[in-house]
């Protein structure tokens, strides 16, 4: 497959889930936890993307030393990104899980200021967890 095809494609489809994103974002359910949690984890799914398509352009390009540290970042990024997406997976799984069998909590479990804190939560973990590549 050629670079020029598959980075099409790759920046085709990051657009395309920002795209979703968004739209999420601009209709009323997305004050509900599940998709305001969807919506953080797929913001650690796009970075993880164009991280990976820029880590994946320059081995293609075959970029030299002066690189260096962009690679070194952006691999962090990237090894961030993935255990923000996992944390926020186990969250929107605890979610669905409270939603069916705490159905009459789930409302209290999952306000407004509990989502944003379990949010903060999987972006400082993956931080702390990946802080060691910086």
């Amino acid at each position: 497959m050629s670079i020029v095809f598959q980075t099409v494609v790759e920046a085709t489809l990051a657009s395309f889930y920002i795209f979703v994103i968004c739209i999420i974002a601009k209709v009323k359910t997305s004050e509900n936890a599940f998709f305001t949690q969807f919506m953080a984890t797929g913001i650690a799914d796009v970075i993880s993307l164009f991280a990976n398509i820029l880590l994946r352009l320059n081995r293609e390009l075959a970029l030299g030393q002066e690189y260096q540290q962009v690679v070194s970042k952006l691999a962090a990024a990237s090894s961030m990104s993935f255990v923000a997406h996992m944390l926020g997976n186990m969250f929107i799984t605890v979610n669905r899980f409270t939603a069916i069998c705490f159905m009459h909590k789930h409302a209290k479990i999952w306000s407004q200021k509990n989502v944003w804190i379990v949010i903060g939560t999987q972006y400082v973990a993956s931080f702390a967890a990946c802080s060691y590549l910086l």
